[in-house]
C-alpha cells in the first residue's frame, strides 16, 4: 500500500510540475506578445474646424513611434468609444476624405509611398504594400475634406500600426503599436461686436503756386483761418485764384461724397452781385480771361459720379445754393485729399465794394 501511495504521489507531483510549466509558458507567450505591441506617444488630433456638421474639415493626426518598425498599414478609426473601433459617430463622413500631396511628414516615412484607403466610413487607412521602416520620431498625417460628427461631444481617434497588409482586401495584419486620443466637437461661442461708423473731415487753405487742374494759385491764404477765404482785391486785369484742401477719412464701405455750395451770390449788400460762372458741375467749362465778371470753382477729384475727371484741364463751374459734388470715392478712405480752386473775375463796370458769400462744404459717408 505504501508503494501505491508513493506512485500516486509521484503522479500528482508530476502533474503539478506540468501545470507550473504550462502556466510559465503561457505567461511568457503573453508577455512576449504584449511586449511586441508598442505605445504610440505624444499623440493628438487637431481639427481645422470643430463645429459639429462642418464640411471640408482638415484632421491633422500626429504621434511618435516607440521604436523602429516596418509599417505597411496605419489605421485611424474615428469613434465614439475608446473600446470599439467600429462605433462611428453619427454624421461623420470620411469616405470623401483626401490626402493632399505632402500630407504625411516625419516618422522616417516617405509621403508618396502611402496612399489613403477610405472606403470604410469612419476609418482612415494609409497603406504601403512594401512597407517602410519608421524612426522613433514624430509623424503627422493631414487628411482633408472630412465632414464632422453632427453633435457636440468628445470623440476618439484610435491609431493602430501594422506590419502586414492584404492589398487585395485592404486588411491590415500584425498590429505593432496603438494609442487612442480624444478630441472635442463644439458649436463654439457666438461672438458679435459693433463697429461705430466714423468720419473725419477737415478744410485747410493753400498757399501761393499750388497747381490745380492746369492753373496755379496766385494768392496765398495758407496763414488764414480755414473758416475764412481772404482773397483781397480783384480788378479787370487780374483774376485771383485761391485753393483749399479737403481731407476725408471714413470707414463707410461705400465711401463718401463732398458737396460744395454758396449761401448766395457774391454781393456787396447794396444789391450788387458778381455773377456765378455759367459752367455747371455736370458740364464745367473754361473760365473766361480777365475782364469778365464771373465766380466759380474747380476740383482735382477724378472720381466724381458720371464723368469722374470732368473738371480736369482747367474746367470750372459756378456755385449754386444747392450743393454739387467736388469730391467722391466709392470705397472707404484714409486721409483722402482733394484740392478745390476758387476764381473771381470782374469787368470794368463792376460796382466797387466789398463782396461776400459763404462757401459751404458738406461731407456725406455712404454705408
Amino acid at each position: 500500500m505504501l508503494l501505491l501511495f508513493l506512485r500516486a504521489s509521484r503522479k500528482r507531483q508530476a502533474f503539478s510540475i506540468f501545470l507550473i510549466i504550462l502556466l510559465i509558458s503561457l505567461s511568457l507567450v503573453y508577455n512576449l506578445q504584449y511586449a511586441k505591441a508598442g505605445i504610440l506617444t505624444v499623440a493628438a488630433n487637431r481639427v481645422s474646424n470643430s463645429t459639429p456638421g462642418a464640411t471640408g474639415v482638415q484632421y491633422l493626426i500626429s504621434w511618435t513611434f516607440p521604436a523602429v518598425e516596418n509599417v505597411q498599414c496605419m489605421q485611424i478609426a474615428i469613434t465614439t468609444s475608446t473600446a470599439s473601433p467600429s462605433a462611428v459617430p453619427t454624421g461623420l463622413v470620411t469616405t470623401s476624405a483626401v490626402k493632399p500631396v505632402g500630407g504625411l511628414s516625419g516618422g522616417g516615412l516617405t509621403d508618396t509611398n502611402y496612399a489613403l484607403y477610405n472606403t470604410v466610413n469612419g476609418v482612415l487607412q494609409y497603406e504601403y504594400a512594401t512597407g517602410q521602416n519608421t524612426t522613433a520620431t514624430p509623424i503627422a498625417i493631414q487628411t482633408n475634406n472630412i465632414t464632422n460628427p453632427s453633435s457636440s461631444g468628445i470623440y476618439y481617434a484610435q491609431i493602430r500600426t501594422y506590419t502586414g497588409l492584404n492589398g487585395g482586401s485592404h486588411v491590415c495584419t500584425g498590429q505593432t503599436s496603438f494609442v487612442t486620443v480624444a478630441f472635442a466637437m463644439t458649436a463654439g461661442q457666438a461672438l458679435s461686436v459693433n463697429v461705430d461708423p466714423s468720419m473725419t473731415f477737415s478744410v485747410s487753405n493753400l498757399g501761393f503756386g499750388q497747381a490745380i487742374n492746369g492753373v496755379t494759385t496766385n494768392i496765398d491764404i495758407s496763414t488764414a483761418s480755414a473758416n475764412t477765404i481772404p482773397i483781397g482785391r480783384v480788378n479787370p486785369s487780374f483774376d485771383p485764384i485761391v485753393g483749399q484742401s479737403l481731407t476725408v477719412s471714413t470707414n463707410a464701405v461705400n465711401g463718401y461724397t463732398v458737396y460744395a455750395s454758396d449761401s448766395a451770390q457774391l454781393n456787396d449788400g447794396n444789391g450788387h452781385t458778381i455773377a456765378d460762372w455759367t459752367g455747371t458741375n455736370g458740364t464745367p467749362t473754361t473760365f473766361p480771361a480777365p475782364g469778365t465778371t464771373a465766380f466759380g470753382y474747380t476740383t482735382s477729384s477724378t472720381t466724381l459720379s458720371g464723368t469722374g475727371a470732368r473738371f480736369q484741364t482747367n474746367k470750372w463751374a459756378g456755385f449754386r445754393q444747392w450743393g454739387d459734388e467736388v469730391a467722391r470715392k466709392a470705397t472707404k478712405a484714409s486721409s483722402d485729399v482733394t484740392n478745390v480752386g476758387i476764381q473771381i473775375g470782374v469787368d470794368g463796370v463792376q460796382e466797387a465794394g466789398t463782396y461776400t458769400t459763404t462757401i459751404i462744404y458738406i461731407a456725406t459717408p455712404t454705408y
